[in-house]
């Protein structure tokens, strides 16, 4: 993903189906794949090659505030950390921090942007992981989900650094 970012590519639908992880070399290898909805950073906010300002665009349930709000001036490579913060949340409790599967887009859109998401240790409490998610980890999920871009890790590749130092 910070590679995508470090060529100006927004991936805009980051979720587990287009994270594919390779074992064949006997170490797991993530690819990032379907860029089929991705802008140019310096892309004009009113028209990209296939989208307009205004319409939605990605999956929902990985989208960051900015994007489900459907504003393209406002989606950059944050909008991405946001995705993989979902994702990493996904991976360690099993599910995802809104439930929004029975909403309207417009009730997911209104839970996205304006709720809390539940805490990674509360999500994972008795749960599949074997126990409660708590301390370092979940500080850096719930920044990765911070509501605003600016409290947000700024780049994917600030949130693989503090995700390295947690396994270390």
């Amino acid at each position: 993903v910070h590679h995508g970012h470090s060529k100006g590519v927004i991936h805009r639908d980051l979720k587990p189906a287009n994270i594919l992880v390779d074992v064949s070399s006997g170490a797991a290898q993530p690819k990032v794949i379907d860029f089929g909805v991705a802008r140019a950073q310096d892309a004009g906010a009113e028209r990209t090659m296939q989208t307009q300002a205004g319409v939605l665009i990605g999956t929902p349930q990985y989208m960051s505030p900015e994007q489900i709000a459907a504003d393209p001036g406002a989606v950059d490579t944050r909008s991405d950390v946001y995705a993989l913060g979902l994702i990493l949340y996904e991976l360690l409790s099993n599910k995802l921090p809104y439930e929004l599967a029975h909403l309207s887009l417009h009730e997911a859109a209104r839970v996205v942007r304006e709720y809390t998401p539940t805490r990674l240790s509360r999500a994972t409490s008795g749960g599949t992981s074997g126990g409660s998610v708590r301390g370092d980890i979940e500080t850096i999920v719930s920044k990765a989900l911070e509501k605003s871009p600016d409290r947000r890790y700024q780049s994917a590749a600030d949130l693989a650094a503090d995700i390295r130092r947690f396994l270390n």
